[in-house]
């Protein structure tokens, strides 16, 4: 029985699927095998779902009166196989140049919904600068986690309208 046996070649669908192909002749048979490589390419992004996409909107706040809270859920998704840290990076005036005080304004994080933990358990004062809020566990998993944040005037404020610029950021380690 005499066999031959015949690479086709490559095709390669925008560098994510390749095929390959070969045939085999024998006595009155045919066979043609096809190969599939996949190449998944590696992924880390951010996404944040809040009620305002793009915003967190703590208020009206009434001087003296009861905590307003707000959160957003945090999704981070990868494939990259290594911890990774979020951290949130905060400026913050009025629009008229008027700093909120800290104990005004707070956030807590929760733990991850597939392993990884808060760097912020219970509320704390948000401050200006950078903060870790999270980190992942020793493989890095894709995880979901909330970011609450909680506003009160325990004293009187001068009113106005107060932006606080945050940017949530994820570092691979």
């Amino acid at each position: 029985m005499m066999e031959t046996k015949r690479k086709i070649g490559w095709i390669t669908l925008g560098s994510i699927l390749a095929f390959w192909s070969t045939q085999v002749y024998a006595q009155g048979t045919a066979t043609e095998t096809i190969g599939l490589r996949i190449d998944v390419q590696s992924s880390f992004n951010i996404e944040i779902v809040s009620e305002e996409p793009g915003e967190v909107q703590l208020g009206p706040i009434l001087p003296g009166e009861g905590p307003v809270m707000q959160e957003v859920k945090v999704k981070v998704r990868t494939n990259a196989g290594r911890p990774y840290r979020v951290t949130h990076t905060v400026d913050q005036a009025s629009e008229q140049g008027w700093v909120l005080p800290s104990d005004d304004l707070q956030l807590t994080v929760s733990d991850g919904l597939r392993g990884g933990r808060s760097e912020i358990k219970g509320f704390q004062p948000l401050t200006p600068g950078t903060t870790v809020l999270f980190s992942s566990g020793p493989r890095g998993r894709a995880d979901e986690f909330t970011i609450k944040y909680r506003a009160s005037t325990k004293q009187v404020r001068r009113a106005g309208l107060y932006r606080i610029r945050a940017v949530v950021e994820g570092n691979l380690l």
